[in-house]
């Protein structure tokens, strides 16, 4: 117990080493890299909405233009007349 103590002393130095298979990013050090971090965070935010948005109009486009339907241009303008 008192050998545990002891090395708890140390613990400051190693609060910003990258660990084996680290899949985030150390502590910040400076406020500058701190700014930096926020910025990943919302870039990353944003992007994965408009990754969401895409793949949604993707699949809304495959769903309603499938191949088994008819799309003859009777179909399409039905009630369009020609001078409308």
């Amino acid at each position: 117990m008192k050998v545990k103590r002891y090395f708890e002393m140390f613990d400051f130095l190693f609060l910003d080493v990258p660990r084996r298979y680290q899949m985030t990013f150390q502590d910040t050090a400076t406020p500058v890299m701190s700014a930096v971090l926020d910025l990943h965070s919302y870039i990353c935010f944003f992007l994965i909405l408009i990754l969401i948005f895409v793949a949604f109009q993707i699949f809304d486009v495959l769903h309603f233009f499938r191949v088994d339907r008819d799309y003859s241009l009777h179909s399409i303008f039905q009630r369009v007349t020609l001078f409308s």
